[in-house]
């Protein structure tokens, strides 16, 4: 057997591109957006960051500040619509802050998370792969902003306005690239979990999915970009964690499964994408005890070593 480890690894990364999520992954109605400009924050008049010198007064039930001392006076003539135009500007502010760094202003495409992150126009932006590192200039930043108000207005509709407190992440749920997996599908149990008592927590069994089905890629010298050798390196790359799963966007298989069973099938069985989803909803607890790797990767070729390197 010949084979060249570079063209190798040039081979598959360049064949994981286009599992990057579209930007229409993410279901704006379901996005879960909390609260952090409130309704005192923004004048419903001007539509501008209010004084907060000044005093407030109420409307329905909602306390307004203004930008300026005539503001009050204002509002009274025409309440609902000043109520209703603020109410939908908040939303699209804190929308816009709070999932700036979802879609990488490069290619649109929805970030994995973790990647390099740049600051421009009072927001922060990150990257969804290192081709768009070293290709990002700061005129893509205008129209990714543009693209990311008209989302907000979308959602404004979709939602309602309605906010979320306490969510781990804005698309926790809100990804439907694929719709809801089919667990008919789904593989048996794979034999690397017969007689094991499986529990939502890295030590618990988590850390054994993982190795089995993630560090083949998510190595030293593995096409995938992260490392996933341990839980510190795994905890960095949760926020997006979640999504990946439920879209069965990770692990990567492209196979129809109308062909048949393949031996090294990756998708993930019923049971390891239940205990994977409970371990995520539970916010990635380590659990008792510890887990010691099987298998070391570091200098494994995984289909075996090549004739030449």
């Amino acid at each position: 057997m010949v084979m060249f480890r570079t063209t190798l690894v040039l081979l598959l990364v360049a064949g994981h591109l286009p599992a990057q999520l579209p930007p229409d992954a993410v279901d704006l109605a379901k996005v879960k957006i909390s609260e952090t400009e409130k309704s005192v924050d923004l004048c419903p008049v001007h539509l501008v960051k209010s004084d907060p010198q000044l005093a407030t007064w109420d409307y329905k039930g909602v306390s307004y500040r203004g930008h300026t001392a005539d503001c009050q006076a204002a509002f009274g003539e025409d309440p609902e619509g000043f109520a209703a135009a603020a109410a939908k500007q908040r939303w699209i502010d804190n929308f816009t802050v709070q999932m700036s760094n979802i879609w990488c202003p490069v290619t649109d495409e929805i970030a994995p998370g973790g990647m390099t992150q740049w600051t421009g126009l009072g927001l922060t932006w990150e990257s969804c792969c290192q081709f768009c590192d070293a290709s990002f200039d700061e005129s893509d930043l205008p129209p990714a902003l543009e693209r990311l108000q008209a989302r907000a207005e979308d959602s404004y509709g979709k939602t309602g306005g309605r906010y979320v407190e306490g969510a781990s992440s804005p698309i926790a749920g809100a990804i439907a690239l694929f719709g809801t997996p089919e667990v008919a599908e789904t593989p048996a149990l794979p034999a690397y979990l017969e007689g094991v008592d499986l529990q939502p927590t890295f030590n618990g069994g988590i850390g054994l999915i993982f190795e089995q089905r993630c560090v083949e890629c998510h190595r030293p010298g593995g096409p995938a970009p992260m490392e996933f050798g341990s839980y510190g390196d795994i905890r960095r790359w949760t926020r997006t964690m979640k999504s990946q799963i439920e879209t069965r966007n990770m692990p990567p298989w492209s196979a129809d499964p109308e062909v048949g069973e393949f031996a090294n099938n990756r998708r993930l069985s019923t049971v390891e994408y239940d205990v994977l989803l409970a371990w995520a909803d539970a916010r990635f607890p380590p659990g008792e005890g510890s887990y010691e790797p099987t298998r070391n990767w570091s200098d494994d070729w995984g289909i075996g070593e090549p004739d030449h390197v």
